[in-house]
C-alpha cells in the first residue's frame, strides 16, 4: 500500500505501466540525474507533493566501474563520488525537515562489502562505499531523538543484470560462492525483504546498524571486540581473519547498567551468532573494567606498553557460549591519574606505528596528553576541557550567549594566543565573552569559537611541556580533534590526525591476537 516515487535517468515508462497493471497502484517516475544536487532535491520535493511527506528513502545508486589508482583523474573522482556517496547525503538533508515533522522515518543506504574484503579494482567505489556506513552511523546519532532510523544494507554479488553483462564470469561466480556459507548465489529479489522490514515499524527499535547481505561471505562469527564506555557500546562482531561482519553501536553504557545486568546486554546483541560448542571470545575495553562496571579490571602502572591480552581480566559468566575478557586501564602515581580505554586506542596506534616516540593528544570530555617511548606510556595528564566547555555553554551565564552551532575560525585563533600568553586572565576573559555579545553584539557562533579558544588555549598552556618541540598525534576525527590539530598547528607545533574508531579496534584486534598465543 505504499505510494512509491523514484528518480533514475534512464526512461522507466514502460516499468511503472506494468507495476501499476500488475499491482493496481503505479509508482511516480521523476527523471533525474543524481549528480545534479538542485535536480535530485526538486524530484524529491516533486514526490512530497505528488504523495504527501517522504518517510522512507531508499538510497541505492551505485557505479562500480573497474579502475585502477593510477587512473583516476580529478574529474573521474568528483564524477564517481557525486553517484555513490555525494547524492546520498543531499537526498538524506532534503527528507530530513519532513521526517521530523511527521514524528520520524526510516532512511536506508545501500553499501557493498567490497570495502570490507579489501578488493581492489575499484577503490573510488569502496572508498565511498565506506563513506556510506559513516554517514548512516553520523545521521543515525543526530536524528534519532526525532526518531529518524538510519541503516545501511551492504549486499555481496547481487547478480543483476548489469553486474551478468559486464563482470560475471564463471569461474569469479564459482569462486565468490565458495568463500560463502550458504552457496547460493544472491539475486536482487533476496534483498528486498531486508528493505522493507527497516522501512516499516517492525524495525521501530533498529538505527545505525550495517546489514551484511552476503550468504555469510565474510565467514562465521569468530570473536568479538567491544569499546564498553561511560554513555555508549560499540560492537564489532568479526571472523577468524579479522574481517567484520557487524558492527553495533547503544547507549547501553556503565551509567545505564547495574553489575548484574552486562551479560545479558551482551547476550542480547550476540545471541543470533553463539554456537553451543564453540565458546566465543569477547575482548571489552572502557569503563566496563571500572569499579562501578560489570568487573574491575586493576590499573597497570605507568611507565608501562599500553595492556593487552595478557593482562585482561576474565569475567565469570553464567552462559558458557561466551568468555569475556576486560582490559585494564592505566593509573599514575605522580601526578595522580587514570584512564581507562584511551590505552586501547593508544595500543591501536602503535600497532600501526611501532616506532614512533612523541606525544599523542586524546581530545573528549576529558582530553589526555601521552608521552610515548619505546613502546611505553610514559607519562600522561587528563584536562576537563571538554566538559568545562559544555557546562558553561549550558549552565552558566554564557549559555545566552555561546551558539550551540557555527564557528569561527579568526575567533578561535585569536583565543589561543589569548589564552596561552595570559592563562592567569582566563576568568577575566570568560565574562568579556558576555560583555561583548551585550555591548558589542558578539555573533553567537563567534562566541562559540572564541569560548573554545580560550579553553583549549589554557590547556595548551599547561600541557607545553608534552607537545613544544615534539612531534604530536591526534587521536580522532570530530570537529573537536580539529580544533586541537588547528590550535597546535598555530603554535608552529608538527601535528597529524588519525581516525579513533580504527585505533581503537586496531588495540583491540592487538588484545585478542596476545590473548590467543597465551591460550593456544
Amino acid at each position: 500500500g505504499a505510494r512509491v516515487a523514484f528518480v533514475q535517468r534512464s526512461d522507466a515508462a514502460d516499468f511503472c505501466d506494468r507495476m501499476g497493471e500488475t499491482y493496481g497502484q503505479r509508482p511516480l517516475y521523476i527523471p533525474c540525474d543524481i549528480t545534479d544536487t538542485s535536480a535530485l532535491q526538486a524530484a524529491i520535493a516533486q514526490a512530497a507533493t505528488a504523495h504527501g511527506t517522504v518517510t522512507v528513502l531508499v538510497n541505492n545508486a551505485a557505479n562500480d566501474v573497474r579502475h585502477s589508482t593510477q587512473e583516476v583523474t580529478e574529474a573521474f573522482w568528483d564524477q564517481t563520488q557525486a553517484i555513490n556517496l555525494k547524492a546520498y547525503f543531499f537526498a538524506c538533508q532534503a527528507v530530513i525537515k519532513g521526517m521530523q515533522a511527521n514524528g520520524g522515518g526510516a532512511i536506508i543506504n545501500f553499501s557493498s562489502i567490497s570495502y570490507m574484503m579489501g578488493n581492489a579494482g575499484y577503490p573510488s567505489y569502496t572508498t565511498a562505499n565506506a563513506g556510506i556506513t559513516g554517514l548512516t552511523r553520523s545521521m543515525a546519532r543526530e536524528f534519532g531523538r526525532d526518531r529518524i532510523r538510519v541503516n545501511t544494507i551492504a549486499p555481496g554479488w547481487v547478480l543483476t543484470e548489469k553486474q551478468k553483462e559486464l563482470w560475471v564470469t564463471p569461474e569469479a561466480l564459482a569462486a565468490h560462492v565458495a568463500r560463502q556459507c550458504l552457496t547460493d548465489t544472491l539475486e536482487p529479489a533476496d534483498i528486498v525483504p531486508t528493505v522493507l522490514f527497516l522501512a516499516s515499524s517492525a524495525s521501530k527499535m533498529v538505527t545505525s546498524q550495517l546489514w551484511a547481505h552476503t550468504g555469510s561471505h565474510t565467514g562465521p562469527a569468530h570473536w568479538a571486540a567491544v569499546d564498553w564506555g561511560t554513555t555508549h557500546l560499540r560492537l564489532w562482531l568479526l571472523d577468524h581473519n579479522h574481517n567484520m561482519i557487524r558492527q553495533t553501536e547503544t547507549e547501553q553504557g556503565m551509567v545505564q547498567l547495574q553489575s548484574t545486568e552486562y551479560e545479558a546486554t551482551l547476550l542480547d546483541l550476540l545471541s543470533q551468532d553463539l554456537q553451543p560448542k564453540h565458546p566465543m571470545d569477547v575482548i571489552c575495553c572502557g569503563m566496563v573494567g571500572s569499579r562501578q562496571g560489570w568487573q574491575e579490571a586493576p590499573y597497570a602502572p605507568c611507565p608501562t606498553p599500553p595492556p593487552s591480552g595478557e593482562h585482561a581480566t576474565r569475567v565469570t559468566t553464567k552462559d558458557p557460549r561466551i568468555e569475556v575478557y576486560l582490559l585494564p586501564g592505566i593509573k599514575q602515581i605522580s601526578p595522580p591519574d587514570v584512564m581507562r580505554g584511551e590505552e586501547t586506542q593508544i595500543a591501536g596506534f602503535l600497532s600501526r606505528n611501532p616506532q614512533y616516540d612523541g606525544v599523542l593528544c586524546l581530545p573528549g570530555t576529558h582530553s589526555k596528553w601521552v608521552h610515548i617511548s619505546a613502546g611505553e606510556v610514559v607519562s600522561f595528564q587528563t584536562f576537563m576541557t571538554g566538559e568545562l566547555f559544555a557546562l558553561l555553554c549550558k549552565e552558566s551565564v554564557l549559555r545566552h550567549n555561546v551558539g550551540a552551532t557555527g564557528w569561527n575560525d579568526e575567533m578561535f585563533t585569536n583565543a589561543i594566543d589569548d589564552a596561552i600568553s595570559r592563562p592567569a586572565a582566563i576568568a577575566a576573559q570568560l565574562f568579556t565573552l558576555r560583555a561583548q555579545s551585550l555591548i558589542a553584539t558578539l555573533p553567537p557562533e563567534a562566541a562559540r569559537a572564541r569560548l573554545s579558544g580560550l579553553l583549549i588555549g589554557l590547556e595548551l598552556a599547561a600541557a607545553r611541556p608534552y607537545w613544544l618541540g615534539t612531534q604530536v598525534a591526534v587521536l580522532g576525527d570530530t570537529e573537536v580533534a580539529q580544533a586541537y590539530c588547528r590550535a597546535l598547528t598555530a603554535q608552529g607545533s608538527p601535528v597529524k590526525m588519525t581516525a579513533t574508531e580504527r585505533m581503537t579496534l586496531d588495540g583491540l584486534k592487538s588484545a585478542y591476537n596476545t590473548l590467543q598465543e597465551l591460550t593456544k
